[in-house]
């Protein structure tokens, strides 16, 4: 269990966040015959019988949201403690910490798609997925600053 609040706040932001991310990418996933249709014609010269997999990507796809919830979950950790780390050891105010931290989340997640050159639905599912961890945990920082919560 974790001990620190700053911990806490980064892991129920990273939930909040990979929950609306997973939905996102839900409702935009191809279905297994669009990507087998991929596959197939991205590699066609190999001779394989695609249909042999379907059963797999069906799986994948259904828990490829849910795979970003238990991801987000553990970024949601990690970034908690950077969190941390940047209100004690730099002795910013909690608000300001909280904003930079959600702001390195943001840049993890938006960083590598803009300098691959990603597509602007990745780019655009991933800046959402920043921004709602950042309002979450400036959210949460508030609302303990104000006694709300403990």
């Amino acid at each position: 269990m974790a001990e620190s609040k700053y911990v806490v706040d980064g892991l129920l932001s990273g939930l909040a966040s990979g929950i609306l991310a997973g939905i996102i990418t839900y409702i935009e996933l191809p279905s297994p015959d669009e990507v087998l249709k991929m596959l197939a014609d991205q590699y066609s010269g190999l001779g394989v019988d695609w249909n042999n997999i379907k059963p797999l990507i069906s799986l994948l796809l259904l828990l490829s949201p849910i795979i970003i919830v238990f991801f987000s979950l553990f970024l949601g950790a990690v970034f908690g403690a950077l969190y941390e780390l940047i209100s004690r050891r730099m002795k910013l105010s909690d608000i300001v910490s909280a904003a930079i931290t959600g702001l390195s989340f943001t840049l993890l997640l938006v960083g590598p798609n803009l300098l691959l050159g990603s597509s602007s639905d990745k780019i655009l599912l991933n800046t959402v997925w920043g921004t709602e961890y950042t309002i979450v945990l400036l959210g949460l920082c508030i609302l303990r600053s104000r006694g709300v919560i403990g």
